[in-house]
């Protein structure tokens, strides 16, 4: 697999352990390059360049690199978290020798977020007409839970916990919804829960490289 591997660059400095460590993951990963790039849909030369340590990846490049959502990785958890976090310190250091100092380091919306907080407002736009009396408009607060607490989540500024999720499913099916139409709304529902627990392992996930670009190791 790692035949046609160039021998990571004596010029790449820093980018030498991150690129070492690089490539013990993509060996254990279980995937050969060419089946990255195929997957991927990115060249190969990209892949060399990064493995050699020619480039610092994108954190999008790297999470193609390490086939992250892939059903069969083989990385561990903690060389993932690690790249990561070298990653973005490598990236860090490089703007701050190229651009004015800028405000410390943001932990911002990781993909799973985004995509819980657009299937909660799809989730809500389309049940809220059956759940005006658990659901509340504006400031007001409805049977089940306050419009202002929904709002932070509609908004993608915070994740549910579990049994906040819970709380959006009236405990009865209202009389204007038929058994179908709830039962759907349900399934849903458990989607939701999925998404959210998704998006919170991967918030822990981020915040732990922040902690580490603001602490050091």
């Amino acid at each position: 697999m790692t035949a046609h591997w160039k021998p990571v660059s004596p010029d790449s400095g820093e980018l030498s352990e991150f690129a070492e460590r690089l490539r013990d993951a993509v060996s254990s990963n279980g995937y050969s390059v060419r089946e990255i790039t195929l997957w991927q849909e990115i060249s190969r030369s990209t892949v060399y360049a990064v493995l050699a340590g020619e480039r610092l990846p994108s954190q999008l490049l790297l999470e193609q690199i390490l086939m992250v959502e892939a059903p069969r990785r083989r990385t561990r958890s903690a060389d993932i978290t690690w790249l990561f976090a070298r990653r973005a310190k490598l990236e860090k250091a490089r703007r701050s020798r190229t651009e004015p100092p800028t405000t410390p380091v943001q932990l911002d919306p990781v993909p799973e977020q985004e995509r819980f907080t657009e299937a909660l407002n799809n989730w809500v736009k389309t049940y809220r007409p059956h759940f005006m009396y658990w659901w509340p408009e504006g400031t007001q607060r409805g049977e089940g839970v306050s419009a202002g607490w929904l709002q932070r989540f509609l908004d993608g500024i915070a994740i549910p916990s579990e049994s906040g999720l819970g709380s959006l499913l009236p405990r009865e099916r209202p009389r204007d919804m038929d058994r179908q139409l709830w039962n759907k709304c349900a399934t849903d529902h458990d989607h939701l829960q999925r998404l959210a627990l998704d998006a919170r392992r991967s918030r822990r996930t981020a915040r732990e490289v922040l902690r580490i670009l603001q602490g050091g190791r």
